[in-house]
């Protein structure tokens, strides 16, 4: 698994390398482009938003009811804080309610606080009132951590029964998602996998090299991330074992490298087996506009791979074919057009041995998107409006020589409002009243089911929160003062009944324990009709 882990990277990260002030050397272009190559993926996370740091905060509540059987209710106001790393949650005031044939409860806190911090988590509940749910006994334990950071961190976790091999994984596992971009192009400009064996010279504005593999760059490159990710070098038996694997590696070919601009270069190398005997070319050629990718059989009987990224504005392609001995076996197509930052349509064509799937979604200047799915069991198509940022219209079907579903959404007050159905074959097996509520700020749904045929009595859900977003400048801190997580449950397992137990003894139920499963199932035998 490790080695799996390592070798992986490893193949990741040198071909980062590849695609992208005059150099004098091979040594210098590869620096160079390694360098524009990490930048550009820094600059691409910057545009996502992906480790942005972003705070929402809100209110969430949800509730259901079930006629005589269930109700029940959620409250919390929330607060999230994310760095793209690190990450917080804090809820206020959060209430649970419930009420049923045998009795009802509460659990509520004024205050419940999560934090995810270097792949540690922290845990922090105030005053929890508990209702109905628990034992004075364990009350009484969770009254006894009211207030105190409870911890659970990686430590924690390495000192469970773990073999030995379980810890190093989670140790790599934790310091891998520790790892930024700077700390990748440290290693490759320190192990660079290629090295030149013949300047070619120019073709043009090309700079051409024969390259082959550094077997010991890449022994060094992966003893350097094993140091880093398990925090211990690689066992004798371990480094001879991958001096081994990596000897029997035979990869060689050309590299060119555009004098001016780092967006463009080709690689084509050979991969060889033990005897020298060619079992696959690999190709990669980039340019500013596309990035072309080839793997192939030189004896031409066996897979062939082929594939183009066509990077435009607005539009960037992506067209992947798969053949095997000169047929077609698969193919996939597609394409993002995008209005500055927002969609403007999506595309995308899957095949294989003639069985086809496609999507594609629209969204138009006015507001209005379109879409649909198809697939060999059957088709899912939808459509509706979008004005001032909120939900004005949806409408889905699905059909299938198994059934259909449809949902038609039409405004109604704040929200769209409308039926759905749900048939198989002929009958219809489900009918519900929708409303939805779909804004960038809020979001809402009701669902009411009638009990059964003609039936004004109502099974009836709601799900909801608001959400207000900002940016913020600071770090997601973890807590200074912290007790281990480990120790609030100990104490909950020397109060906790080996068997579950009822709070509410069935002598003060109005109803024996058969008389009680026959009512449920009276009550919810007109549904299931």
């Amino acid at each position: 698994m490790k080695k799996l882990l390592i070798l992986s990277l490893v193949l990741v990260m040198s071909s980062c390398s590849l695609f992208n002030k005059k150099p004098q050397s091979f040594e210098d272009y590869y620096a160079r482009n390694v360098t524009a190559t990490i930048d550009s993926l820094d600059r691409t996370i910057d545009a996502l938003g992906l480790l942005q740091s972003v705070q929402s905060r809100g209110v969430f509540d949800a509730l259901v009811s079930i006629p005589v059987l269930l109700s029940g209710s959620i409250r919390t106001d929330y607060r999230v804080e994310s760095t793209g790393r690190n990450a917080s949650l804090e809820l206020q005031n959060p209430t649970l309610q419930y009420e049923w044939l045998a009795g009802s409860g509460m659990l509520a806190l004024d205050r419940l606080g999560l934090i995810s911090h270097d792949g540690d988590l922290y845990l922090e509940y105030k005053n929890l009132r508990d209702i109905g749910f628990s034992t004075e006994e364990i009350r009484a334990v969770f009254g006894k951590f009211d207030g105190k950071w409870l911890s659970w961190t990686q430590a924690d976790a390495r000192n469970e029964v773990m073999t030995a091999e379980e810890k190093r994984a989670l140790e790599m596992a934790d310091n891998l998602q520790k790892m930024d971009m700077d700390k990748i192009k440290k290693y490759l400009l320190t192990y660079p996998i290629w090295k030149s064996t013949e300047d070619l010279g120019m073709s043009g504005a090309l700079q051409m090299y024969r390259v082959e593999l550094d077997r010991e760059k890449v022994v060094g490159l992966i003893q350097a991330i094993n140091q880093d990710l398990s925090g211990a070098p690689l066992t004798e038996s371990e480094l001879a074992s991958l001096q081994s694997d990596i000897a029997k590696i035979q990869l060689s070919g050309t590299m060119w490298f555009h004098t001016d601009n780092t967006d463009e270069s080709l690689l084509d190398l050979s991969l060889r087996d033990e005897s020298g005997t060619a079992v696959a070319n690999i190709v990669i050629n980039s340019t500013p506009t596309n990035i072309l990718f080839a793997l192939s059989d030189p004896s031409g009987d066996s897979v062939v791979v082929r594939g183009t990224l066509t990077r435009g504005t607005p539009k960037t392609e992506l067209n992947i074919t798969l053949t095997q001995s000169g047929t077609e076996m698969g193919k996939l197509a597609g394409y993002i057009d995008m209005n500055g930052r927002k969609l403007r349509e999506l595309s995308l064509d899957i095949t294989a041995q003639g069985i086809t799937a496609t999507l594609k979604h629209t969204q138009k200047d006015d507001g209005a998107f379109d879409g649909r799915l198809l697939l060999p069991v059957g088709s899912l198509s939808w459509e509706g409006a979008i004005e001032n940022k909120a939900l004005t219209a949806l409408k889905i079907q699905w059909a299938s020589p198994m059934g259909n579903m449809n949902m038609n959404l039409v405004s109604s007050g704040t929200m769209v409002a409308g039926p759905l159905s749900v048939m198989i074959d002929t009958e219809e097996i489900l009918r519900a009243n929708i409303g939805l509520l779909a804004r960038d700020d809020a979001f809402r749904l009701v669902v009411d089911i009638p009990q059964g045929t003609g039936s004004t009595e109502m099974i009836h859900g709601e799900l909801g929160w608001t959400m207000d977003r900002a940016s913020f400048a600071w770090d997601v801190e973890a807590p200074t003062s912290t007790t281990p997580l480990q120790e609030l449950l100990t104490e909950l397992e020397k109060v906790t009944p080996e068997e579950f137990e009822d709070d509410v003894p069935m002598d003060d139920v109005p109803f024996t324990e058969d008389e009680l499963m026959m009512n449920e199932l009276d009550t919810l035998e007109p549904q299931l009709q």
